[in-house]
């Protein structure tokens, strides 16, 4: 496994993502996130992983763009993207990238 490619560990991710531990850490990150930002602004995920904050984002009104370096990980993302309502998908946006390569 390499440790630079979190999809190889997609599955543990998402057994963790759900579990109470996971469902409090990404509450609190939401949050955060989201008292921070200006309502209705633009918020950059980097290192979104599976997309599930940033779908939460877009879901409350964001506009964000999700960004990670594996392409599992983005294929999770936008699977979860599909599944959303259209105007909340058109908040939303994901690409490959990682902050040591990240241009605006």
């Amino acid at each position: 496994m390499r440790l630079d490619d979190f999809g190889s560990v997609g599955d543990a991710y998402q057994r963790y993502s759900d579990g109470i531990r996971g469902r409090i850490r990404h509450e609190l990150v939401f949050e955060v996130v989201a008292s921070l930002a200006p309502a209705g602004g633009t918020i950059l995920d980097m290192g979104c992983g599976d997309g599930e904050i940033s779908a939460r984002l877009s879901e409350a009104g964001f506009g964000v763009l999700g960004i990670d370096a594996s392409p599992e990980m983005l294929r999770r993302a936008n699977l979860r993207k599909a599944e959303l309502p259209e105007q909340v998908r058109d908040r939303l946006e994901f690409a490959p990238g990682d902050i040591t390569d990240f241009a605006s």
